[in-house]
């Protein structure tokens, strides 16, 4: 696992690692099918955010145990289903209901954080993912097709990538755009400078 690997990079560089930045638990919220029945839905949320609640702190102290004194920064989320706004009315209904997952998603992460003292790098802010505002298209939708790969520019208006145009469906790609992996990585830098972690 990841977490073997870098107990095992820690123990055999004792004193040679400064920071440890940890991204965890998106993959749990994306192995629920956002198109299935409400309730089906709402009961996968409900276990996956439960599996994140007990899994990082099992993680976060794990590495707090290998290397004591090491400063861990983490991270909250975007959200790229603010893409599927631009394909029309149903694709706006899913990414106005995106946004309570993502508020709701981004506060357990927050909480187990807290609780273990770790900062979070505020990358949901970055992205403006609720600034929900916007004379065509709200910006929130905009700045995910700029620091994503879930959508992009054509001319005056957006569309959701296609890598391939002889599929019959557009290949969207939830990963950050060399742009967006440009912003968080300034988001990190940022809060690691204001709280002195490398001083």
């Amino acid at each position: 696992s990841q977490l073997a690997a870098a107990v095992e990079y820690l123990l055999a560089h004792p004193g040679e690692v400064e920071l440890i930045t940890i991204a965890m638990g998106a993959n749990d919220i994306l192995a629920c099918d956002l198109s299935a029945p409400e309730a089906e839905l709402n009961a996968c949320l409900a276990a996956q955010l439960g599996q994140i609640g007990a899994n990082l702190p099992v993680i976060i102290g794990t590495l707090q145990a290998v290397a004591p004194g090491v400063p861990i920064v983490a991270m909250n989320y975007f959200n790229p289903n603010l893409a599927y706004w631009i394909t029309g009315p149903a694709g706006q209904e899913l990414a106005e209901a995106s946004l309570g997952l993502t508020t709701v998603f981004n506060g357990t992460l927050q909480a187990v954080y807290d609780a273990m003292g770790v900062p979070v790098a505020d990358v949901a802010h970055t992205f403006g993912t609720y600034r929900t505002r916007g004379a065509v298209y709200p910006i929130n939708v905009r700045r995910i097709c700029q620091l994503t790969q879930m959508c992009e520019k054509a001319g005056s208006d957006y569309v959701l990538s296609d890598y391939d145009p002889l599929t019959p469906d557009p290949q969207t790609d939830i990963h950050p755009s060399n742009q967006g992996y440009r912003k968080i990585a300034s988001t990190h830098a940022h809060l690691i400078a204001d709280l002195g972690l490398l001083d």
